[in-house]
């Protein structure tokens, strides 16, 4: 079964036209264009359980439907703790000095130290905990928690 992940699911709605949004409790779809515009809702603490409303659920296009209620059903599907996207870390060994971060050359698979310039797509500077521990778990000692735009 494939992983689904909130982020993933609010990309592939966002892009067909709907909105969504997450609460402590709930993961809810809306359909911009109806005045009772919410589609369906996904618990974020019991799993498996989905809602969907029918009365606007029923307004949409076939087509519509179906990728709603597929995206809706993978990550329903998906367990409760692999629905969020993991959180990132720099790696950077010497606070304060710019050309101290770990980097992974995404071709060679070569780690190096270097800045954080991203402009370039063919080195990794963002990491989970997994990747890092994979890596060398001594390096959590300097994991950097990435902030939160759009990493």
């Amino acid at each position: 079964m494939t992983v689904m992940t909130y982020k993933r699911a609010t990309e592939i709605l966002k892009e067909a036209g709907f909105d969504a949004y997450e609460t402590s409790e709930n993961y809810t779809v809306i359909n911009k264009g109806l005045i009772t515009g919410t589609v369906g809702i996904i618990s974020k603490e019991i799993p498996y359980q989905l809602d969907t409303y029918r009365s606007a659920f029923d307004r949409l296009k076939e087509n519509e439907q179906f990728l709603i209620a597929n995206t809706l059903r993978k990550l329903m599907m998906t367990k409760l703790d692999q629905r969020e996207e993991p959180k990132r870390y720099y790696v950077q060994f010497v606070e304060g000095l710019d050309d101290s971060y770990l980097n992974l050359s995404i071709e060679t698979k070569r780690i190096f130290i270097s800045n954080l310039d991203e402009s370039y797509n063919d080195y990794q500077v963002k990491f989970t905990k997994a990747e890092i521990m994979a890596i060398n778990p001594n390096y959590m000692l300097f994991a950097v928690p990435v902030e939160d735009n759009n990493d």
